[in-house]
């Protein structure tokens, strides 16, 4: 409400529109009662058969990668590898051949955070992500690499 010269408004009245008997005692809207569409009882059971098996879950008959679920799960590694390098503003070149190129599958079945698991780094930082600059590599020496290279960055910056 809108206080006009010690005046109460209501908001429906100051719109141009009366709002006072929308719901007034004995008004029943059209659709009480109601649920979904109106259909006949066999228009019902048939969007019932239709939509059986279309609810959550998986559906790899829908999936770009196809049935497999290890070659779904490289495919959404692909995307959000690639997702992160935007967010980061790197450049990003690389295509999902490529990347299952540089990831082989008895390398991919290394993956993973200790020492001794194999990562894809770039060799040069300061070019993107593409095809030439990424190796797929143990993750033992990358650390130590990449923090002289950061140092090595900062000195750079604060000479200039």
């Amino acid at each position: 409400m809108v206080l006009i010269s010690n005046t109460f408004i209501p908001h429906g009245a100051r719109m141009g529109v009366i709002r006072e008997n929308m719901f007034k005692k004995g008004n029943i809207p059209w659709n009480k009662g109601r649920k979904g569409v109106d259909w006949p009882q066999s228009r019902r059971d048939y969007m019932s058969q239709v939509m059986r098996g279309r609810g959550a879950g998986p559906r790899p008959h829908l999936w770009i990668s196809g049935p497999d679920p290890e070659l779904h799960y490289r495919r959404t590694q692909f995307t959000r590898r690639r997702a992160q390098a935007n967010h980061r503003q790197e450049g990003w070149t690389l295509t999902v051949e490529q990347w299952n190129q540089l990831w082989p599958i008895h390398l991919w079945r290394q993956r993973g955070k200790a020492k001794h698991h194999m990562i894809m780094t770039r060799i040069n930082p300061d070019l993107p992500w593409q095809w030439g600059n990424v190796v797929v590599k143990p993750r033992v020496g990358n650390m130590s690499r990449m923090k002289k290279w950061k140092r090595d960055r900062q000195n750079q910056n604060n000479s200039i």
